[in-house]
């Protein structure tokens, strides 16, 4: 009866860890916990029962307990646990066990968490000098996925089956990612950790050939900031297969499903952002440029979202506790975290939460060329 009321305060010494404020705590609290239960089993019922000599209930030869007779006898028959009390204990150790693993998951995902915003803080601030070496206009930005040296800011397509879905060469080469010079050649900071795809390598380094690696990227550019050439200005939206790329990229992006039509003309009606210095609405502070995409609908490095309609054409990144990671125009990064606690798919908007979600981005994706936003029930 003593060991299974120790057993009961032992128990609900646990249920303390649950709402801790941060992994570390609640693992320390498990391990306490464990290391309590452990001493009650080892003192209160060995040491109790070994001190006893012989059957006349002598305890150490420094007196009687009378009440102890032939019934804790050290005989191995008395000694072992019964049914009841195995069942108990293994009863505690499983759910110590499974709150212990509990808390270790949480602490993974909010150190991936906490990894995945500074690699957000890295880019934006890799955009950041970027603008600074090139009077003040954002690196190129089409909708096409091109490889064509000089225009594209994040070459290739690296979503799900695409042909560069794990081929990080094509962002350790600086012709075709025109951030990695500003982040010292770490093509990491390019990939949230809670994406846990892996595939064979499918670029062309000998030493990698044959081996798993990680999906080379997540993070996309919105289709609202960047700029584009001339070449891909006159042809974005012809018939012709391959847009046509020449001439400087000096103009701002067309950010083709702003209407959610995949026909849009810069600043017509909404504002494209080709400058650093040209950001007036919404101010650089609530414009986002960098997003955690999830790799559902993830091809080129440029997001597609629609600001007329409510529809996810593009979908952003849910992976630490239904939160995404967004940089912004003035240079800093946070966590948003969805009304929706669900993964997002490409898809029409039918529920207020998942409206919400749209909305508040929608608020720091454009606005129209008067500055203004349309009303928030539009």
């Amino acid at each position: 009866m003593l060991i299974f009321f120790f057993n009961v305060i032992v128990l609900l010494r646990a249920r303390r860890f649950l709402p801790t404020k941060s992994a570390e705590q609640t693992a320390t609290r498990c391990r306490n916990t464990i290391s309590l239960w452990v001493f009650v089993q080892t003192n209160v019922r060995f040491r109790f029962l070994f001190a006893l000599e012989g059957k006349d209930g002598r305890v150490n030869g420094k007196g009687y307990l009378p009440h102890i007779n032939q019934r804790y006898s050290l005989s191995p028959d008395k000694m072992a646990f019964t049914l009841v009390e195995l069942l108990v204990v293994l009863a505690i150790i499983g759910g110590l066990a499974a709150l212990l693993l509990t808390g270790l998951s949480q602490g993974k995902r909010q150190a991936q968490g906490v990894l995945c915003l500074n690699n957000s803080k890295e880019l934006v601030t890799a955009l950041t000098m970027y603008t600074a070496d090139f009077r003040e206009l954002f690196p190129p930005n089409p909708s096409d996925g091109n490889s064509i040296p000089g225009h594209n800011w994040c070459s290739g397509k690296a979503g799900i089956k695409d042909a560069d879905e794990f081929n990080p060469d094509v962002l350790r080469d600086q012709k075709l990612s025109l951030l990695i010079s500003y982040l010292g050649g770490v093509n990491s900071v390019f990939h949230c950790p809670g994406d846990t795809r892996r595939g064979l390598y499918q670029g062309r380094d000998p030493s990698l050939i044959g081996k798993l690696v990680p999906a080379t990227r997540t993070y996309s550019m919105s289709q609202a900031v960047g700029t584009i050439c001339q070449g891909f200005d006159m042809s974005e939206f012809s018939e012709q297969e391959q847009p046509a790329h020449f001439g400087v990229p000096n103009l701002s992006v067309n950010g083709p499903w702003l209407n959610n039509k995949d026909d849009h003309r810069r600043n017509s009606p909404w504002i494209t952002y080709g400058k650093l210095s040209g950001i007036t609405a919404p101010e650089p502070a609530r414009l986002w440029v960098l997003i955690d995409e999830d790799p559902i609908e993830l091809d080129d490095a440029a997001f597609a979202f629609g600001m007329q309609t409510p529809f996810w054409i593009d979908v952003p990144g849910t992976y630490h506790n239904f939160g995404c990671e967004f940089a912004f125009a003035d240079g800093h990064s946070e966590t948003h975290h969805w009304a929706v606690h669900a993964r997002k798919t490409r898809s029409p908007i039918t529920t207020e939460k998942d409206r919400e979600d749209w909305l508040w981005m929608r608020e720091r994706t454009s606005a129209d060329v008067n500055g203004s936003m349309p009303p928030r029930q539009y």
